[in-house]
């Protein structure tokens, strides 16, 4: 009697896979279809990736592909998303222009970069934030009206500091200063300026250590006192230690190396820079002096045209006589304190006159 029990029983399985072969794609379509409606995204997609290999030429097949990739998203599987949305665009099922997939890929790549972050994955990190930072752009630009436009314009300076940032840990430092520049330049009222300030800060100090550590002193310095094109406000917050950094990478590097920093910052007319290294100089090396005296007054002449100041009006000549002999000016200092005299060509000088004390300088003919 068992034995015809399982005889019924296996014929019954036989016929059930006969049955359900003769239905063919469209129990799997209403499956996955049901799943989706209860939100059981995983299990929908499984399904549909089913239909998708095993009956690709059936009727259900393009719905199929068209609903893979909202099963995916939904079911937090961006890399399957991206995979599928790519598959159903070049298919023509999805239109890649519409505002609610540029959203969707935006949101995927971003998933993915703080995922990649996470692993140490730096590369591929960066390269996701780039792409769903381009995906916010182009939602600005082609639907500036709308609320994901509105939403972009506040995710891209986060997402492009913490690009600079994965830039910064790969010791990518030109990257993460380009990147920052964006965000400074391009995003001028973001909540993310000040952040992006500290950061190229910090980035300058860092490419001006690995210089130093390499003993490339010239640009070591220069790329420090770039610290200076920040706002004024930055500058004045950590005067004392950019002092400090100042003299940390100025201190051990030779007179030459210091010298050719301050020509090539005066000749990119960057005269601030150039006129604190020239005054190191003439501070610490002397000897050098008769070399930098032409740029160093010109530096300071530049700088001082830019501010406000009173112009002190020559007395009229009290008479004049024809002979032959020297051409002399006096300076004397009556102040109670003392002066830097920057004197320009063709006799280029720079004098110190203490309280009370007069120098004559000689005029070339």
């Amino acid at each position: 009697m068992s034995g015809y029990i399982f005889a019924f029983f296996f014929l019954f399985f036989i016929a059930g896979m006969i049955i359900s072969s003769f239905k063919g794609p469209f129990p799997v379509a209403s499956s996955a279809d049901e799943h989706y409606t209860n939100k059981n995204y995983s299990q929908a997609a499984a399904e549909y990736e089913y239909l998708l290999d095993k009956y690709p030429t059936s009727k259900y097949a393009d719905t199929a592909l068209k609903k893979l990739p909202y099963s995916h998203y939904l079911a937090s599987d961006y890399s399957k998303t991206i995979f599928y949305l790519e598959k159903a665009i070049e298919k023509g099922l999805i239109n890649q222009n519409e505002l609610e997939i540029k959203t969707i890929f935006a949101d995927c790549y971003v998933q993915l970069a703080r995922n990649l972050d996470k692993n140490g994955n730096i590369r591929e990190a960066i390269s996701n934030y780039l792409k769903s930072i381009e995906y916010l752009r182009e939602i600005g630009n082609n639907f500036p009206d709308s609320n994901e436009a509105f939403i972009a314009k506040y995710k891209i300076p986060e997402y492009l500091l913490n690009t600079a940032s994965l830039y910064r840990r790969g010791l990518l430092w030109d990257d993460a200063v380009s990147i920052l520049n964006r965000v400074i330049n391009d995003y001028p009222d973001s909540d993310y300026q000040l952040k992006a300030h500290a950061m190229l800060f910090g980035t300058y100090v860092n490419i001006a250590v690995s210089c130093k550590e390499k003993g490339d002193y010239d640009e070591s310095i220069k790329n420090f006192l770039k610290v200076y094109k920040l706002p004024a406000e930055i500058l004045d917050s950590r005067k004392y230690e950019i002092d400090a950094l100042f003299e940390y990478f100025v201190a051990d590097a030779p007179a030459d190396d210091i010298l050719k920093a301050a020509n090539g910052l005066f000749f990119q007319e960057r005269y601030l820079e150039s006129m604190m290294l020239y005054d190191y100089i003439l501070k610490n090396f002397p000897e050098h002096a008769q070399e930098i005296t032409e740029h160093a007054v010109k530096a300071k002449i530049n700088l001082l045209s830019h501010l406000n100041y009173k112009i002190i009006s020559a007395s009229e000549p009290v008479g004049s006589f024809a002979k032959s002999g020297t051409a002399k000016i006096t300076f004397d200092n009556k102040t109670d304190y003392g002066l830097t005299l920057y004197i320009g060509g063709p006799q280029y000088n720079i004098l110190r006159l203490e309280k009370n004390q007069r120098v004559e300088l000689e005029l070339l003919q």
